[in-house]
């Protein structure tokens, strides 16, 4: 079964073991922790085969959680205070992680066996989310350096890049930076983990700094412009010269005299520079005796593995299968242009 159909399957079976009206302790724990479970993914993988799921969740992605008991000593009554902040996924507002491919569960379908979600998953062609993403930032908090509300990137590292974000009084001695956090890991590049740096002034000029393994050194190999333009301040940079991770971190920070304003204000957003990966199998499970293909289309590079039943097959992304094999276990390891998944299948 693909992580698609993992993910859409487990949210249905919560949502039918522990409704939301259900005010067990044991249902409520249980619905938190799916909370987090899907706020993370949604964070970490923001693409469509990752975020679906078969109903809202049961809280919000951020909230206050983790209750201990106080006694109010006017009244003598007992409140629950929340002792924790979980801020899973920064600048995503609203009071549950939506699904993207609703599916209407009832007890019918329950007490005859049957799995609406599962089936919904193996049969639904979910299409790749805009590759523009809009992140936020609180307003009003930059004293007198240009106040970053929002910050808008598209494109992906095979072609350009932009970095788009509304600024009220770009001028004067302000400057504009976007840290750029590459492979999405605080183990490389500097202590913040970043290995380019864009920078910009008033007046359309612009540096281009990377992360040479001791510092920030200028980096001209990839074309970069900026422009301030009705109040849009706007970074473009040549991105397949950056070496560019599946997801990357970056934030934004604007600078005038001693104020600053950083985006996020703490941490770093994450962002999809590749487009999602794309495959699909023919037929889409596999048959014992038949053959079983991997296609991607679109892609540039492709490598396959897969193990039958603990013994590793001959590579290559079209397997012939045995007789034998119906019942055991496949697992296939996929990599299409540098980003691997794994998938799970019970041959039939």
């Amino acid at each position: 079964m693909s992580n698609r159909g993992v993910a859409i399957t487990l949210a249905a079976v919560f949502a039918l073991a522990f409704p939301a009206a259900s005010p067990s302790a044991s249902g409520s724990q249980l619905r938190g922790d799916l909370d987090h479970y899907f706020a993370e993914l949604e964070r970490i993988h923001p693409d469509p085969y990752h975020s679906t799921s078969a109903v809202p969740t049961g809280g919000a992605p951020n909230h206050s959680s983790d209750t201990s008991p106080v006694t109010l000593e006017a009244t003598g009554l007992t409140v629950q205070i929340p002792r924790i902040w979980y801020e899973k996924h920064p600048g995503l507002p609203g009071v549950t992680v939506e699904p993207d491919v609703p599916v209407q569960m009832t007890a019918a379908d329950f007490f005859a066996g049957r799995d609406p979600v599962l089936r919904k998953a193996q049969t639904t062609r979910v299409e790749p989310k805009s590759a523009a993403a809009t992140f936020q930032d609180p307003q009003g908090d930059a004293g007198t350096a240009p106040d970053i509300t929002s910050v808008t990137v598209s494109g992906d590292r095979t072609g350009e890049m932009s970095f788009s974000m509304p600024l009220d009084g770009f001028d004067g001695e302000a400057q504009l930076f976007v840290a750029i956090d590459i492979d999405g890991s605080s183990a490389t590049g500097d202590r913040n983990g970043i290995e380019v740096v864009l920078d910009a002034r008033p007046g359309g000029s612009v540096r281009i700094r990377r992360w040479n393994g001791s510092e920030l050194v200028p980096f001209t190999e990839a074309a970069t412009s900026f422009s301030y333009t009705a109040g849009v301040a706007t970074f473009r940079i040549d991105a397949p010269y950056l070496g560019l991770y599946p997801f990357i971190g970056f934030g934004v920070v604007s600078v005038r005299g001693s104020s600053t304003d950083a985006a996020p204000n703490s941490g770093s957003y994450r962002y999809r520079a590749a487009p999602p990966l794309l495959v699909r199998f023919v037929p889409p499970r596999p048959v014992a005796g038949r053959r079983f293909t991997l296609r991607a289309p679109g892609a540039a590079y492709v490598s396959c593995s897969a193990v039958l039943g603990g013994k590793a097959l001959p590579r290559g992304c079209v397997w012939k299968l045995p007789r034998s094999a119906r019942g055991k276990a496949l697992v296939v390891r996929v990599v299409v242009d540098g980003e691997s998944r794994t998938f799970r299948f019970r041959v039939r």
